[in-house]
């Protein structure tokens, strides 16, 4: 097990290696899903979110929360994180920007969110879930041949509100535990990244220096933005599917545990925000 001090680096992990790091924003650890649950249930009830679950799976579900807007014609948006069990910092950075968020915010979005996916990965502190199965691949699987994980599988019978929910906009929180540098994904239907994908990796380059142009894990990466690279990821299935723009944020693995979640939760406000008409 790799267990890591809040502010020291670590070398990368090697495959399956469980990485758990000390979370004294919470007063626990990355890997407590049974504290995860109890200040999400708890943000629920505080902040007039409706909770549901979508499945479950090892015996813990998978929750979704919606929160209506004001304006029936406020936009529709969804934030998903915790696919992969060795990036916890995105559902505990979710989870801060849920309790701390102004509530003028959540009254001006239809908000929804798929709080912690891979529950049975994240208590391990290890990628994949407890069948060795990668949760964010095959939801498009002609293109890249990958069969959906038990999760996926989940989420794919829940297609259509899931849709409706990102119809305007979908924020995947992530990290890339081999990384000390940080970098974002973006799917957008113009030819170059557009101001929302600018704040999101400024966001992100505000906690962490960027990546190096190049190539990463098979991509195209300039300027800190992979753009419109195709995979079989929820976020590219939700863009196939009609949603105006999808996202996925990497923060560095490498990098100081509270950084990293502190950065995921500004990179959430940001994205709501700029979703606010």
């Amino acid at each position: 097990m790799l267990l890591t001090t809040a502010n020291r680096d670590v070398q990368a992990p090697e495959a399956d290696q469980a990485c758990i790091w000390p979370n004294p924003l919470f007063g626990t650890h990355s890997n407590d899903w049974q504290a995860f649950q109890r200040r999400l249930l708890a943000v629920c009830a505080a902040r007039g979110f409706l909770l549901e679950i979508l499945g479950h799976t090892d015996h813990e579900p998978i929750y979704a929360l919606t929160r209506r807007a004001r304006r029936k014609t406020a936009r529709s948006i969804l934030v998903a994180s915790g696919f992969h069990g060795e990036e916890p910092a995105g559902p505990w950075g979710l989870l801060h920007a849920l309790e701390t968020l102004d509530m003028t915010l959540l009254d001006a979005v239809h908000l929804s969110a798929l709080p912690l996916v891979n529950v049975s990965g994240f208590s391990q502190g290890r990628r994949l879930n407890h069948k060795g199965e990668n949760p964010n691949r095959g939801f498009l699987p002609l293109l890249d041949g990958a069969p959906a994980s038990e999760e996926g599988a989940i989420l794919l019978r829940h297609q259509a509100r899931l849709v409706r929910y990102g119809r305007d906009g979908a924020l995947c929180c992530h990290e890339d535990a081999a990384r000390q540098r940080a970098y974002i994904y973006a799917n957008e239907r113009g030819d170059a990244p557009s101001p929302l994908a600018l704040k999101l990796r400024n966001c992100n380059a505000g906690f962490f220096p960027l990546h190096a142009d190049g190539a990463i894990d098979g991509c195209l990466l300039a300027d800190g933005i992979v753009f419109n690279h195709p995979d079989s990821s929820f976020e590219a299935w939700l863009f196939a599917h009609g949603a105006t723009h999808t996202y996925c944020t990497e923060t560095p693995g490498q990098c100081a545990f509270e950084d990293r979640l502190l950065a995921n939760a500004a990179m959430v406000s940001t994205f709501i925000e700029h979703h606010i008409s």
